[in-house]
């Protein structure tokens, strides 16, 4: 009886790691898919953006709003920079508990 139990235990905790898993990599992928799409989306977004970007600083006006206009540019890289660092960090950590924990049983 006792084997019995220690066997019922077993297998649920071992569907419940399984669950978890699965679940781990299913979100490796999404991470991947994601820094993939976002990095591409960025790349079109700022050349995009940069080609609207027409210096001119034939006067105090013109200066002034080509600075604006590269500086919203920068922040918009900044932002991107940040979204990225952010899901690579999550996507590391991922990866790290999936190389810690051994792939489930069949």
């Amino acid at each position: 009886m006792a084997d019995e139990t220690h066997d019922a235990t077993f297998r649920e905790e071992q569907d419940h790691l399984s669950a978890i898993y699965a679940q781990l990599c299913d979100l490796r992928d999404t991470l991947t898919e994601e820094i993939e799409t976002s990095h591409r989306g960025a790349a079109d977004d700022l050349r995009e953006m940069s080609e609207e970007i027409r210096p001119d600083f034939g006067g105090t006006d013109e200066t002034m709003e080509t600075l604006a206009a590269i500086e919203t540019l920068n922040s918009v890289i900044d932002t991107y920079n940040q979204y990225h660092d952010f899901t690579v960090e999550k996507l590391q950590r991922v990866l790290l508990l999936l190389r810690s924990t051994l792939a489930p049983r069949a």
